[in-house]
């Protein structure tokens, strides 16, 4: 799956992206997938220590559930 989204979004992002600012535009999309590795740990693991394990699973499968429908309606 991780192979497959990667792939997809940056794609996608290449493909939206006016020709004229495409390497501004991929470095912002660069950016913000690194910007998510660095911070997702850290809040995932602030969030372990105040909440349960059974609690954080359940918001992580709710977020991954939320982030399905979402982008099945993505029209490209």
């Amino acid at each position: 799956g991780w192979g497959f989204s990667t792939t997809a979004s940056g794609t996608i992002a290449t493909d939206l992206i006016p020709a004229k600012r495409r390497g501004e535009g991929m470095g912002y999309f660069g950016l913000s997938g690194n910007i998510a590795l660095a911070f997702g740990p850290t809040l995932g693991l602030a969030l372990a220590g105040v909440i349960s394990f059974k609690l954080l699973f359940l918001i992580c499968a709710l977020l991954g559930l939320a982030a399905l429908v979402l982008s099945s309606r993505i029209n490209y």
